[in-house]
Parts: C-alpha cells; sequence; structure tokens
C-alpha cells in the first residue's frame, strides 16, 4: 500500500491505495493453480511468454524495502496501454501529447498527432 494524494472538488487528501491496482499476488501450489478463479472478481493470471507470471519472494522484499524508505511521499505505477494518451515528460517533444500505437519491452511507438509523426521513444524517456 502507498499514499497518494486525491482530489475532490473541495479538498485535497492523502488516501491508501494499493500499490498495484487491480492486481492480487497469490502463492499457490502448480496442481491448486485454478482454485484462483473461485475468489470474486479474478478474470485471468498475467502471463509471460505464455505461462502465468512468477514474482520471487525477494522482488516482493525488494519492493517493500523500497516503500519502507524515508523520502518516498508519493509512488505512481502506470500501466500503458495501446491507445492511451500521454504528456511527453523528458527529451526533445517533452510536452507534446503522444498516443500509444505499440508496446515493447523497452520502447513504445507513439503518433504525435500535433505534428504528424510517428517516433520510437524508449519507455524511461516517457514517463
Amino acid at each position: 500500500m502507498v499514499k497518494e494524494v486525491r482530489q475532490w472538488s473541495d479538498r485535497k487528501k492523502k488516501v491508501t491505495v494499493p500499490l498495484f491496482n487491480s492486481y492480487l499476488f497469490v502463492q499457490v501450489e502448480k496442481t491448486n493453480v485454478s482454485l484462483i478463479y473461485e475468489a470474486s472478481g479474478v478474470l485471468g493470471y498475467l502471463n509471460w511468454l505464455g505461462k502465468p507470471a512468477l514474482v520471487r519472494d525477494s522482488e516482493i522484499q525488494t519492493i517493500k524495502n523500497w516503500l519502507d524508505k524515508e523520502g518516498i511521499d508519493e509512488v505512481k505505477v502506470a500501466q500503458l496501454q495501446e491507445g492511451d494518451r500521454l504528456q511527453l515528460k523528458n527529451g526533445q517533444f517533452q510536452g507534446k501529447e503522444a498516443i500509444i500505437e505499440e508496446i515493447g519491452s523497452k520502447k513504445l511507438q507513439l503518433i504525435l498527432p500535433e505534428m504528424g509523426w510517428k517516433v520510437t521513444a524508449n519507455i524511461q524517456d516517457v514517463l
């Protein structure tokens, strides 16, 4: 869980929200994987290379340690999808609006409608 500032029409308030919205991490034996679907609202697994994605305990602990450190006021994890509109934060197109056309592991294909261009950008340069 992380703290995030939410704004209503009349005020701002810090609220506690899940770091990974709409995700549930479970530890289950391979023989019991189908039991997950008995939980209300479960639609499927996050897959990687055609198999259910695995998150190691050490990775979960690394995230917890990172969040416990002093000085982190707000964290936001964005899940990008094709068709999303975003404003570029860095690079030579900083401040321009872009539409995500294709998502790769490290790069995005973006359409810059204002300029009529299609560009490839490194993910870390966009966010």
